[in-house]
This record gives structure tokens, sequence and C-alpha cells, in this order.
């Protein structure tokens, strides 16, 4: 509350949060404020790793940071990893694997080369 006030717009959280985690927040602020706490809610599905919701526990649990020293010198790595997380649809699992990341850091690769070209094209002729 310090930082948007008594009510927000849209709060996310995986679909694992849904009971009790949103029930208690709604009803810990809305008690507190007597405003509505959100308008919406989204629930995404879950970040898979070999079939699997990727966890600490189970130690399918991969950083930004891992990823930063499996590819060290991949400056589309960001990119990659997000184009990766928005394939699907919110609710849907997301499964994650090295391949589909280096298959989406190709595919950046090919949109930068795309780009240049479209740029290089359009100051010649214009």
């Amino acid at each position: 509350m310090k930082y948007f006030g008594a009510q927000i717009d849209i709060h996310m959280g995986g679909e694992d949060l849904i009971f009790p985690h949103h029930q208690n927040e709604i009803a810990q602020s809305e008690a507190c404020t007597g405003k509505e706490f959100s308008k919406y809610w989204l629930h995404s599905g879950h970040l898979m790793v070999d079939g699997k919701k990727m966890s600490k526990s189970l130690g399918n649990f991969y950083t930004l940071r891992d990823l930063e020293e499996k590819y060290p010198n991949e400056s589309r790595l960001y990119r990659a990893f997000r184009l990766s997380c928005i394939n699907g649809l919110y609710r849907d699992q997301i499964s994650f694997s090295f391949d589909k990341l280096e298959q989406n850091i190709q595919t950046i690769k090919n949109i930068d080369n795309t780009s240049k070209n479209l740029a290089r094209f359009e100051a010649e002729y214009s």
C-alpha cells in the first residue's frame, strides 16, 4: 500500500496462489481499507522443466544468472528468454528447455538481421 495505494488495477500470480494466498490478501487488504483491493486477477500457469513445475526443491530451478553463465557472450539472451515466455497463453504452462532457448536466440538473430537489411534497403532507396 505504501507504493500503490489501497487499490490496484491488476494483481497477478501463479495458479497455485489462488487459494489461500490471494484470498488472504483480499481479506486483509479490504478489512484494513474498506475498499476493493484489486479490479482484476490474473493467474498464470507454471514454468515447467522436463515435465515438472520448476522449483528449487526439485533441483530443476534456473536463475537468469545461470543462463548468463551458460551463454556468457550472448547479447540476445534476455530477448530470447522473453520470447520463450510469450509464446503461449498466460494461463497455460510454459515449458522451458535449453533447446527452445537456443532456437529463440536464433529467431532473434534472424529478426535483427532482417531489421538491419530493411534499414539498409530503406536508406538506399529513400
